[in-house]
């Protein structure tokens, strides 16, 4: 004869644990239902997706214009135009200045009119003259003989550059007969005549004496 307990228990434990399975199977059921059914928690965001910031608006509000009292337009007109007429006569001033330095080059200095041009050829002239004198001073007087030769030399060229005080002088020397020339009425007639025909007192004097 075969002992049934053994067998008891085993049935026994055997139902034990198909109850704790179906407890736990159970128990899983409800929490994945309530998982289903719970709503997500917006709170909560996965670390890879960070919300990037909203992008700026553009205002779109109407530009505001500053209105500014009467009197301040009234003093900024009038600013301007004080400035305005500052600038004019400033350019006024300049202009009137670039005029009056211009019109003093353009007009000649007292001193330049005044004093008339430099004749090279009278220069000559006087030169030649000058030299004659010193010479008649140098060898006229007591125990001196008169280089005659030599004055004459430079009265002539005086004489050939137009000089009318040179022919009045070479007629006064054969006039009078000076060194060793001899008197020759014709010849100073002639050198008076040219000298007078350009004005020269002392030639008319001589012409009519």
């Amino acid at each position: 004869r075969y002992s049934l307990a053994p067998l008891f228990i085993a049935l026994l434990l055997s139902g034990i644990c198909n109850a704790n399975d179906a407890s736990d199977s159970s128990h899983n059921d409800q929490q994945q239902t309530q998982l289903q059914t719970q709503p997500p928690d917006q709170t909560e965001q996965p670390s890879s997706e960070i919300a990037s910031p909203a992008p700026e608006q553009e205002s779109h509000l109407p530009d505001v214009a500053i209105v500014l009292p009467i009197d301040q337009l009234v003093q900024q007109q009038d600013d301007q135009q004080r400035a305005k007429a500052s600038i004019i006569e400033s350019a006024q001033e300049a202009l009137s200045d670039a005029q009056h330095f211009l019109k003093s080059l353009a007009t000649p200095s007292t001193e330049t009119t005044l004093t008339p041009p430099r004749d090279p050829t009278k220069d000559q002239i006087n030169e030649y003259i000058q030299k004659a004198n010193e010479i008649r001073l140098l060898t006229s007087g007591k125990d001196k003989t008169l280089n005659i030769d030599e004055i004459e030399d430079y009265l002539l060229k005086a004489a050939d550059l137009g000089s009318d005080v040179a022919y009045n002088m070479l007629g006064e020397i054969v006039m009078y007969g000076e060194g060793d020339r001899m008197v020759n009425l014709t010849a100073a007639l002639h050198y008076f005549n040219l000298s007078a025909s350009q004005g020269n007192p002392d030639a008319q004097y001589n012409l009519a004496t």
